[in-house]
């Protein structure tokens, strides 16, 4: 067994544990969703109290969140687009990710010398 065939199945079983993981804490957390959404009982003034306090208590990690799809979105822009990452950043972290594909997703034509 050569070394580039070792190394493809190192990074494919790496790669399958990465999605079982991934997998599980996706399951575990749509049914911690649910289960809260559950418990809320019909939409009124206190639901809209509870989903302010929940996003008060967790509002870390939705920063978290909303800074790394931003870093998502820039390094695909930089990749698809060939943007600058930082600009492309800024971008984001101001318009929304979606929102800065939107923007900066329109096709663009190279200027090629000849």
């Amino acid at each position: 067994m050569n070394a580039l065939k070792l190394d493809r199945i190192i990074a494919r079983m790496i790669l399958l544990i990465i999605v079982v993981i991934g997998l599980h804490w996706i399951y575990t957390g749509l049914l911690w969703i649910v289960g809260w959404w559950r418990g809320l009982g019909p939409i009124d003034v206190n639901w809209w109290g509870s989903a302010v306090r929940f996003c008060g208590r967790n509002l870390s990690i939705l920063i978290a969140i909303y800074v790394i799809a931003g870093l998502q979105t820039a390094g695909l822009v930089e990749f698809r687009y060939r943007r600058a990452f930082g600009r492309a950043f800024l971008l984001a972290l101001i318009l929304t990710p979606p929102g800065m594909l939107l923007a900066w997703g329109r096709k663009t034509t190279v200027n090629t010398k000849d």
